[in-house]
């Protein structure tokens, strides 16, 4: 009997994550890509050099083209880490595709012990991961549920979602495993308003301390 085939439909969910269209069996399971898959892709030109993709789960996911505050924001955090941490300790990462495992997601900002010529030949391990930022805005359900337990079953330490929806920020801590009965998650959550302070410790005497107000564009005058 012949099988019909279909095309997968973009994700409706709004957000900056959609997944690439591709011919599926009704009756087969989706076809899943590996990191190796996914390089190669790139390398022959099935993904375009200005398409914003990332490997999530084994699947391939378009990025949608980002606002201006997002972009503004991700500026303004990298002055922050680069006024307060010295570069021949500390490597700061924005929008780079990072290595976890066989996933290959592209973290607005990570921050890693060492200084860049460290990774040269190598990538950063996630013991090297001081922090993962992501900034969200249209992307925030997709940042605090796939992105959250992915960096979460990695082991991410500290993962912060910098919520422009809220004008918040959201911390998560203390990462726990997948078990049979529940998908990997962090124990603790902290919500820091915009006008409280926001205090990372890179050290015992190194840390950053901000308020987001203050990186958050002004209202209009009136």
């Amino acid at each position: 009997m012949a099988t019909s085939i279909i095309e997968t439909e973009l994700e409706s969910e709004p957000g900056s994550i959609q997944t690439l269209n591709a011919p599926l069996l009704v009756d087969s399971h989706r076809r899943r890509f590996s990191s190796e898959e996914y390089l190669r892709m790139a390398e022959i030109g099935v993904l375009k050099p200005n398409e914003k993709t990332e490997l999530i789960n084994g699947e391939v996911r378009t990025m949608l083209p980002s606002g201006r505050l997002h972009w503004l924001m991700i500026a303004q955090l990298d002055t922050l880490f680069h006024q307060c941490l010295p570069t021949d300790q500390w490597t700061i990462i924005c929008q780079a595709t990072f290595e976890l495992d066989e996933d290959r997601p592209e973290p607005d900002l990570v921050v890693v012990r060492g200084r860049a010529s460290n990774f040269h030949h190598r990538n950063p391990s996630i013991d090297e991961v001081v922090i993962m930022i992501e900034v969200a805005e249209t992307s925030l359900h997709y940042d605090r549920g796939e992105k959250l337990r992915l960096y979460a079953a990695a082991g991410i330490e500290k993962y912060w979602i910098i919520n422009l929806v809220d004008s918040q920020i959201e911390t998560y801590s203390e990462p726990m495993p997948a078990t049979e009965n529940s998908p990997a998650n962090y124990r603790t959550r902290r919500i820091i308003l915009k006008n409280e302070v926001a205090e990372i410790a890179f050290t015992e005497t190194l840390k950053l301390s901000f308020q987001l107000a203050d990186l958050l564009p002004a209202p209009p005058a009136s």
